[in-house]
């Protein structure tokens, strides 16, 4: 589950399966030529312990599993975002040869940074914040990103790790993490506050809705990556005075998927309450998720 999110050199490095993302298993890759320093927690930057945070606050609202600390994760995260730099390059593969060169893809880069979890993958943004408050906002933009809001909220992932050269972020899922099969999150989730009222599908690689300019903010469902669910119908509507929005679906209605991503037409009024509610059918039985959310400013 490879993705890129155009905003400079922010990598995130996220537990998925590798034989189904790329970059995994098979890679070619050479030993690390310079020892890297292990990155603790407590020895990073405060915009990257403001960036995890916040992931983890999320995390925590929606009912999700909130991600530990993995030195080895955030070794590889730091490596890669190095090669960027020293390359001036975005993405997610590596050229040997090249200076920086750790591997030719994330499965490869993990593994030797010494990362022994079943499940990796990486989702790339740019930014250089240097606050906690700035990386703590940087997570909002990417999570505004529907598909690399798939990846960092997927309900299978325990770990995390980050580095900075620029802010690089690497997550993994190790041991066995129990899925409850009928869970299904929304987001944004219930009670969130400060919501983008606005999402610029070109902004995303790849572009989730190729020729749409603009559009509200995404909203998504998210289930076990291993257990599908069928959606039977959405809605969104402003609070007060109970006005629908108009929503376009990236699957149609009626599809079993892990994950759902609606988007509204258009962009989304700042400061107002909305409620998003959807019809699902889960682990053979029909359920109805409801989050209602505000806007911010912008």
């Amino acid at each position: 589950m490879m993705q890129t999110f155009k905003r400079g050199a922010l990598a995130l490095i996220l537990g998925t399966i590798l034989a189904g993302c790329g970059g995994g298993g098979g890679d070619v890759a050479s030993p690390v030529a310079n020892s890297l320093e292990v990155p603790t927690l407590a020895s990073t930057a405060p915009a990257v312990q403001g960036h995890y945070a916040r992931l983890n606050d999320v995390r925590a609202a929606m009912g999700l599993t909130t991600l530990n600390w993995n030195a080895a994760l955030a070794t590889a995260a730091q490596a890669h975002a190095d090669y960027q730099r020293l390359n001036n390059v975005q993405g997610h593969g590596e050229v040997q040869g090249l200076p920086g060169f750790t591997g030719v893809g994330y499965g490869d880069r993990a593994a030797r940074a010494g990362y022994s979890g079943l499940l990796v993958g990486e989702s790339i943004i740019g930014g250089t914040p240097q606050s906690d408050q700035e990386g703590r906002d940087l997570m909002d933009v990417i999570l505004a990103a529907p598909g690399h809001r798939t990846v960092l909220l997927a309900h299978e992932f325990n770990e995390i790790g980050v580095g900075a050269a620029p802010m690089t972020n690497v997550l993994g899922q190790r041991g066995t993490q129990w899925v409850d099969p009928a869970r299904v999150s929304a987001y944004p989730y219930h009670g969130q506050s400060g919501v983008l009222t606005a999402f610029a599908p070109a902004s995303e690689s790849p572009n989730p809705l190729p020729g749409v300019a603009l559009t509200g903010m995404p909203l998504s469902l998210h289930g076990s990556m291993f257990n599908s669910f069928v959606v039977t119908g959405a809605t969104l509507v402003a609070t007060v005075g109970a006005s629908p929005v108009a929503l376009l679906a990236n699957a149609d209605v009626g599809q079993s998927r892990s994950a759902f991503v609606f988007y509204p037409a258009a962009a989304l009024t700042p400061n107002t309450a909305y409620t998003f509610t959807a019809q699902v059918n889960v682990a053979g039985s029909a359920r109805t998720i409801t989050s209602a959310f505000t806007t911010g400013g912008f």
